[in-house]
Formats: structure tokens, C-alpha cells, sequence
């Protein structure tokens, strides 16, 4: 099931890598073009070597110009690959966010009043970036490195097979090392989301509402709270270090093993006269593109399984039902407005045993001024929040100029009323960025 959810996450995540076909087909041409790059430079030392021993000194001068010439396209090609995977990231955690923002901004009150902002803000934030590096350098890595691996196991091949086929068999092993420690991987990465979540969320209020705990000296109270949610996230950090130690020793050794291994016998035939030296330093850089895929792999499995995570968790924010299909415009003129009735109106919060409202019904004309007073938790502001339509009446109807306002568009029904909060509500900016539209 956790597979089939991933894969679904994955699904979703490419149609955001699809809008990119160009950059990530020019960053394909540059990935295989850097293998390329890869395999000569293994050939580059063979002749060299090659050169050396038969003192072939004539021979130096041409291969200086090309090493010459090979580290500039290598310098070329290396900024184009690093720039195209940077570009690809910032522009789909681009896109993520201005998705993620107008949902937002589109869902209802309820949805505000069962999530915490600050998960929300992880979301936005944490998840967005992990996405972002997943979309660029880890899957462009776990398409490169296994193109390195097999190119240069068809060189090894050419040059000894069976030197070949000692350094290719650790391949399923180091795949297995993957799947078994990718699944803790997982688990352990939606520990630490979710507990980043619930930091954020606590330090959102806090942070907010300094006069509070300053009034009421609560910060020890705070104090101790916060050292717990951080002592959780330190814990599961902690977990995904083993984890992640775990998998790298028992990748390397293996790597390490076969690459012993592979070189004794290569010495072995150097010293038959079966292999030049040249093609022994050839082998030796070979095995370092052939272990170093393998060996990486298993933490770009790992990195990936985190970054699905976290797109997971955007997703469900991009599947939560909305109020409103389209933005709703600011009214650049305020409507007419005559009279106001409520009739039987009945409201209760989901899961509540008694209403809020309970078959409110009320009259204002135009003009009239009327005040709702009432103990705290009477229904003051639910009233006002049903009149604005960010919840239905469960019973009743409210009329504005005799039309109902179930049947109005939110925007035209809400550009009646001027709301005052009670606390105050300035965004980021000055105060004109504040009032005007």
C-alpha cells in the first residue's frame, strides 16, 4: 500500500516535471554527454600510462593539448549540467507554491479551524524545498548513475571480462541494501515532517503572543514544551543518522571488498603479461564509476523516499475541497443594500453536541444600527462568520434585498459587509500596501 501510495505521489509530481521537457531534455543531452566525458578520462590515463612506460615521449605533447581541451569542455558541460538542475527545481518549488497559495487561499474556514497554520506553513516551506531537490539533482542522479555504471561496465568488459564480472556482481547487492533500508527511510522521514510540523505550529503561536506568557510568566511552562518537540525531532534525527550510517558502511564495504578483489586479479594478469599497466589505471578508474553508482544509490533511494514524502503532504493540501473554483475580485463598488433577514437560522461545528445558533432569526433595515451582545462562547462571532459565508446555516435561510444569499457568489455576498476584526490583522508592508486593493 505505502508503494502504491508513493507511486501514486510520484505520478502526480511528474506533471509538474512535464512542463520542463526542454530544460530536462537539454540536461539529458548534458548527463550523457558527461559520461562520455567520464569513460575518456579513463582512457586518457590508460594512453598516457601506456605512453610513459614505453617511453614514448613524442606522444606527451598531443595528449597535454587534449587533457587541455578535455578539462574545458569538462568545466563547460559540468556548469551547464549544474545550472539546468538549479533551474528545473527553482521553477517547479516555484509552481508548487503559487498552486499551493491560490488553493489556499480558495479553501474554506473549516479547513482553518481544524489545521493548524504552522503545519501549513511546514508545507510551504520545508516540503516545498525537498520537493525541489528531488525533481533536480537526486533524479537526474538516479537516472546518470546507473548509465555510468552500466557504460562503464561495457568498457571493463573490452578490456577483461572477467575483471568485469567481479565488479559488476556486488550491483544486486547494493540494489538490496536500497530496499531494505529504504522503507525505514520512509517511515523515519514522515516522523521528522510531522514533527517539524508541530514545532513550526508552536512556535507560530508562541512567537505570536508575547504579552501572553509574559502576563501570565508561563515561560517555563514554554520552555519545557518547546525542549519536548525539539528532543522529538532530535530523536528521529538521530534514528535517520543510523539509518543512513547503516546503509553507507554496509555499501561501502561492499564496494570496497569488490574493488580489492577486482584489483588483485588485475595486478595478477599485469604480472601473466596478460594486461598492460596502462589498462590496470584504466580499471582502476573504471571501478571508482562503477562502485561510486552503486554505492550511491542507495542514498538517492532514501532522498527520494523523503522528497514523495513531502510532496505527499503538499498534495493533500492541494486535494482539500475549496469554496470558491476561481479567486473572487475585490468589489470596486459597494452594492446597494436595503434590508437584511435571518429566518430560523440553525448552526452547530462538526462534532458539536448542541448549536451555536439555534433558530436565530433577525431583521435590519438600512440605515438601522443594532448590537449582538452575549457571554463569550454565546455565538457572536458564528454568527457573523455564517453571515459572511464561510459556513452554511445547517437550518434557515438568510435573505439580503430579498435574495438568498445561498444562492449568491461569495464575492458578491461578502462585498456587503465591512469586517473589524477584533485583533488586529496588517499584513507584511506598509500601511498603504495594506489599503489599497
Amino acid at each position: 500500500m505505502i508503494f502504491l501510495k508513493q507511486k501514486g505521489v510520484f505520478s502526480r509530481l511528474s506533471t509538474y516535471m512535464l512542463r520542463h521537457k526542454l530544460l530536462y531534455t537539454v540536461l539529458l543531452f548534458t548527463t550523457l554527454f558527461g559520461i562520455v566525458l567520464d569513460l575518456t578520462i579513463a582512457w586518457l590515463l590508460s594512453v598516457i600510462t601506456d605512453a610513459a612506460v614505453r617511453l614514448d615521449v613524442k606522444a606527451f605533447k598531443g595528449l597535454v593539448i587534449f587533457g587541455l581541451i578535455y578539462l574545458l569542455v569538462s568545466a563547460i558541460n559540468g556548469f551547464i549540467d549544474r545550472y539546468l538542475k538549479n533551474k528545473i527545481s527553482a521553477k517547479i518549488r516555484n509552481e508548487l507554491r503559487l498552486d499551493m497559495m491560490r488553493h489556499a487561499l480558495a479553501l474554506p474556514q473549516s479547513y482553518f479551524d481544524r489545521n493548524h497554520s504552522g503545519d501549513l506553513l511546514s508545507r510551504f516551506t520545508n516540503d516545498n524545498q525537498s520537493v525541489g531537490n528531488a525533481t533536480g539533482e537526486v533524479m537526474i542522479d538516479l537516472i546518470r548513475n546507473p548509465l555510468l555504471a552500466l557504460a562503464a561496465f561495457g568498457y571493463l568488459l573490452y578490456i577483461n571480462w572477467l575483471l568485469a564480472l567481479i565488479c559488476f556482481a556486488m550491483g544486486p547487492l547494493m540494489f538490496l541494501t536500497g530496499k531494505i533500508f529504504g522503507s525505514a527511510m520512509r517511515e523515519n522521514s514522515v516522523k521528522i515532517q510531522t514533527n517539524m510540523s508541530k514545532i513550526t505550529s508552536f512556535l507560530h503561536d508562541i512567537l505570536g503572543s508575547s504579552m501572553v506568557f509574559k502576563s501570565f510568566s508561563i515561560e517555563r511552562k514554554l520552555m519545557k514544551q518547546y525542549q519536548e518537540h525539539s528532543e522529538n525531532i532530535t530523536s528521529e534525527e538521530l534514528k535517520r543518522g543510523r539509518i543512513q550510517g547503516a546503509t553507507g558502511s554496509f555499501s561501502s564495504f561492499l564496494g570496497n571488498f569488490t574493488f580489492l578483489l577486482a584489483l588483485v586479479v588485475a595486478g595478477y594478469f599485469v604480472a601473466k603479461g596478460s594486461l598492460e599497466v596502462g589498462a590496470m589505471i584504466a580499471f582502476i578508474q573504471l571501478m571508482n564509476y562503477l562502485v561510486m553508482p552503486f554505492s550511491a544509490l542507495p542514498g538517492l533511494i532514501n532522498s527520494m523516499q523523503q522528497s514523495l514524502g513531502a510532496a505527499g503532504r503538499i498534495f493533500e493540501v492541494l486535494d482539500s475541497p475549496v469554496e470558491v473554483e476561481a479567486l473572487p475580485e475585490a468589489a470596486t463598488k459597494q452594492p446597494e443594500f436595503e434590508h437584511m433577514v435571518m429566518s430560523s437560522v440553525s448552526f452547530s461545528y462538526p462534532g458539536a453536541e448542541r448549536h451555536s445558533l439555534n433558530k436565530i432569526s433577525l431583521e435590519l433595515h438600512k440605515g438601522a444600527q443594532m448590537a449582538i451582545v452575549g457571554p463569550s462562547g454565546g455565538g457572536k462571532s458564528t454568527l457573523f462568520k455564517v453571515l459572511l459565508g464561510l459556513y452554511e446555516p445547517d437550518e434557515g435561510e438568510v435573505f439580503i434585498n430579498n435574495e438568498k444569499t445561498s444562492e449568491m457568489s461569495l464575492a458578491k455576498l461578502r462585498s456587503h459587509f465591512s469586517y473589524v476584526p477584533q485583533d488586529s490583522g496588517l499584513y507584511t508592508g506598509s500601511i498603504r500596501d495594506n489599503i489599497r486593493e
